[in-house]
């Protein structure tokens, strides 16, 4: 019988308090739901506990006022560095210099990183599917940047991980992730990798 280790339970309850009484942009939902659904998608594709509790932990150093050296101390160097590659470096940046660069460095960053960065996206991109299908084209202006841009931008990563991830579960994960792009954006046949 599988269990939920004891470091993904002190990832949850750490995540919990350092996101605090945070919603998710414009909604009265809990930002908490959002990390809590990427280390859902990690268990769920079979991941080891490290990029689970990465995937927890994967917005604190960006949006809350956990260090480095707390995530280091608590849950390891490995946890921090997956957290730190998916941390955007300059949020002083416009919407699309700081995607740019994102894109950029998924291009080469370890894999460990882009599979948390894949299941932040998966489990974004089921929530924007949601939120169309109840709101309609309304729900775009919610975003930061028009549907036109997000489209750019989920196709683009969709493109780095079906050329990165081609085996195994970051591969499945990948192809989830890419039939979500293709249902929220439209087009036809797979999203090819070049």
């Amino acid at each position: 019988m599988d269990t939920t280790s004891e470091k993904v339970f002190e990832a949850l309850r750490f995540a919990v308090e350092a996101h605090g009484y945070q919603a998710r942009k414009k909604t009265k939902i809990p930002y908490i739901v959002h990390p809590l659904g990427v280390g859902k998608i990690l268990i769920e594709y079979g991941f080891p506990d490290d990029l689970v509790v990465a995937g927890i932990l994967h917005d604190t150093l960006e949006d809350t006022k956990v260090t480095g050296k707390m995530i280091a101390d608590k849950f390891g160097a490995g946890v921090l560095t997956i957290v730190e590659g998916c941390s955007e470096q300059d949020k002083s940046l416009s919407w699309m210099e700081r995607k740019t660069q994102m894109l950029r460095l998924a291009a080469n960053v370890p894999e460990e990183v882009l599979t948390v960065e894949c299941a932040d996206k998966l489990d974004n991109i089921r929530a924007i599917r949601h939120d169309c299908a109840r709101e309609g084209e309304r729900f775009w202006q919610k975003l930061s940047a028009s549907k036109e841009k997000q489209c750019w931008y989920y196709r683009s990563f969709v493109r780095v991980c079906v050329q990165r991830m081609t085996s195994g579960p970051v591969a499945a994960m990948a192809r989830e992730f890419a039939d979500e792009v293709k249902t929220v954006f439209g087009g036809e046949g797979p999203i090819e990798s070049g």
